[in-house]
This record gives structure tokens, sequence and C-alpha cells, in this order.
């Protein structure tokens, strides 16, 4: 390789590594870096495809998943009527066409990649903590609200998407080790250990009762997996209580956090009395699942279509006698439910495949993190719609992505925090 093409591949590179680090800090600047990433990439491609350097290989076919998702999506205009908002959700999407193939075409690029990859991310995910955190401080001293430091408060998008971010960065801190992250410094594991520390009390600030819950179930599953042959079972028991009992000794102690969770559990008890028109969010959210549940089985097989689900979606709660909610648009505040209103059977069943082809190669390559890492956007899927904004669409697809061509247990790592 001469020197002028080994300079284009660290610019990619580079360009690719700052992409991911500004997804947790600047939504608009991630569009416009990842953009000349994907430009860049693609001048490189051609470039090693005149000096045939460039080998196609087969075994990354499941990243196609994403593109046949999208394309889903195009076949959902037949029959759509809004096709302002169609054009503006396959605008949100494109990443899921874009991204795929610009990997698989430069995998050669990433594939020994993953610690600089994961690096990025906690790392943005730190500056972003401490760029919020001035914020919150900067109203708090305006509002004397100590509203400031909690949930929308520190995060400029929505709690739940910034929670996905922390909760893979604080996966990836365990498992490569907290010294591989800290670039083995002196007082690395230290520093990688604090490292882990801010994340959770970041995460629980942000005080999204999804991003805690997938976050407790994730990590006990991804800790039971790491180390069920490595500790004794009765360790392995006693390792899978504390950490059980940490994020509700946390809550407990917060009187912002535990009230949310309260109001969650008053909502599951008495579900007769959720309402649409509901004050509180999670009595709001499980009249949103029912009505929605309905409404995506009454329209099977083929959904309302890619542009006319938030109009339809609209319609229905009118229909039902909501004063306020059909004035905002709600969406489902579930994935599977969104996909099924809007693209019918054919819409779940290429969203299921991204899922299901996530945990077999995952479990095929024995990758822990890339298990616990389709574990955790299923959850997520459960709580929210996350493909229905780019937050979500570009994290989700990007990583989903990197750990396809990243080969079984190159991540591995013995030491522990």
């Amino acid at each position: 390789m001469n020197q002028k093409i080994k300079y284009n591949h660290l610019l990619e590179l580079l360009l690719g590594c700052f992409s991911i680090l500004l997804i947790p800090i600047h939504k608009q600047a991630v569009v416009v870096v990842m953009l000349l990433w994907l430009l860049v990439s693609l001048i490189n491609f051609s470039i090693d495809c005149v000096k045939r350097e460039f080998h196609f290989n087969k075994k990354y076919i499941p990243l196609l998943v994403f593109p046949v998702f999208y394309v889903v999506h195009l076949i959902g205009l037949i029959y759509t009527t809004n096709f302002d908002y169609a054009f503006f959700d396959l605008e949100i999407k494109l990443s899921m066409l874009l991204i795929p193939l610009a990997l698989w075409l430069r995998s050669e690029i990433y594939i020994d990649k993953q610690k600089q990859i994961f690096r990025s991310l906690i790392f943005g995910s730190l500056i972003s903590f401490g760029i919020n955190l001035v914020r919150a401080t900067i109203h708090y001293h305006d509002t004397a609200d100590l509203g400031s430091f909690f949930y929308t408060g520190l995060s400029p998008i929505h709690p739940s998407y910034m929670a996905l971010y922390i909760s893979v960065a604080l996966l990836s801190i365990i498992y490569l080790g907290p010294r591989k992250i800290a670039f083995n410094l002196k007082y690395g594991k230290s520093i990688g250990i604090a490292m882990f520390v801010v994340l959770l009390g970041y995460l629980f600030l942000l005080s999204s009762k999804a991003g805690i819950i997938t976050f407790t179930i994730t990590i006990i599953v991804f800790i039971t997996a790491q180390y069920v042959r490595r500790v004794k079972p009765l360790h392995l028991i006693v390792i899978i209580l504390m950490i059980g009992l940490i994020p509700a000794i946390l809550i407990n102690s917060v009187p912002t956090i535990k009230g949310r969770f309260q109001a969650m559990i008053t909502a599951i008890k008495n579900p007769s009395d959720a309402s649409l028109d509901s004050n509180e969010s999670s009595m709001e959210r499980i009249a949103i699942l029912k009505t929605s549940t309905q409404f995506a089985l009454k329209n099977l097989p083929w959904g309302v279509g890619t542009g006319d689900i938030k109009d339809e979606i609209s319609e229905n709660y009118k229909q039902l006698g909501s004063i306020t909610i059909n004035e905002l648009y709600l969406n489902p505040h579930n994935q599977f439910l969104q996909t099924t209103i809007s693209l019918g059977i054919l819409g779940l069943l290429s969203l299921l495949a991204i899922l299901i082809s996530g945990f077999r190669i995952a479990i095929k390559k024995k990758n822990v993190l890339f298990f616990s890492f389709v574990l955790l956007i299923s959850l997520h899927f459960l709580f929210e719609s996350m493909l229905e904004q780019q937050a979500g669409v570009v994290f989700i697809t990007l990583f989903y992505s990197l750990f396809c061509i990243w080969d079984g247990n190159d991540l591995d790592s013995k030491e522990t925090l």
C-alpha cells in the first residue's frame, strides 16, 4: 500500500471515529461529518478498485437486513397518500441504506478497529455529559430548579436515545477492560473505573425509565454470559443480585427518579385507569399501547402506508374521543407496533429479521457484546419507536453493521472492573 492510500485510509477512519464521538454530543453535526465520511469512503473505494485492492466478501451479506427494511418502506409508497411525510421518513432512514453498504465495501478498514470505535463512543458520552452538566448548572443558576439536572435537562435529545448510547458505552468499558479504554496509562484501570462510575451516574440522572430497565436487564445477561465459566455459580448469583440491587437503591435514593418509577408502578397496577388524555406519562403510555395494538391489528396485512401513519394514528385518537393527544401526535412508543401499523406484516417481519439475524450472528461469533447490543435495542423497541428519529437510526444501524464485520472473540478480555 503506497503512502497516499495509507493517508486516505487514515482520514477515513478518523472521520468514522469522529462521527461516532459526535453522536451523543450534537445530532446535526453528526449528519454533516457522517456524510463527509461516506464521501471519503466512496472515493477511497474507487481508488482501491482501480488499484485492484478491493475484495467482495460474501460473509457480510447479513448487512443487507437494514437495506431490506428500507426497501419495504419504499414498497409502502405504493399505497400511501401523504407523500410529504413518506419522503421525510425515508430521508430519516436513508442511513439504513448507506451505512451498511459503505461498511461492507470498506470492511477491511474497520475489521480490527474495535478499540478505536468504542473509545470514540465512550469519550463522546463523557464529553456530552460534561457539556450538558454545564448547561444544566447554568439553567439551575437562573431558575433554582433541581429538575435541570434530570431527564431532558441533561440531554439535548430524547433521554431514551441518550440512555441507549450510554448503555453501550458502559458495556464497552466492561468488555474491553478499563485499562484498554484509558490507553494503558499507569493509572489506566482507575481512570477506566472512574469513567464507568461517571457514565453510570449519567444514565440514572437521565431518568429514562426505559433506559434504566433495559440496561439493568442487559447487564445481568451480559455478566452471566461473560463470567459463567470463570466464577463459581454461587459467586455469580451474588454478583447478579448485587447488580439488580444497585439500580433499586439508586432509584429509591433520588426523589425525582423515584417519583417517575412510582408513577409507572401505579399505572401498571391500575391499567383500567389509563387514559389517552392522562396527565401522567405512564398512564398515557398504557392507553397508547392498548389503542395502538388494536389499530395495528385493524390495519393488517399491509398497514396504512409509509407516509400515512402520522395522520392515521392522530385520526384514530380523535375517533376514540381524545381531546388533546390527537393535536400533538404521539407515536405508539413501541417500534414493533409503529412498523406494523405503517407497513403491516411485511414491515414487522423485516424488523424481526434485523433482530433475529443479529442474535444468530452474535451467537455464531460468540460475541457477548454484540448479543447484549441486540438485546438492548430489542428491549428499547418495546418502550420507544427508536427508528423514527435519526438519533436512533444512525446509532443502531452503524453499530449493528460494525459488529457484523468484526470477527469472533477478538475483543474478549479477562480484565474486569
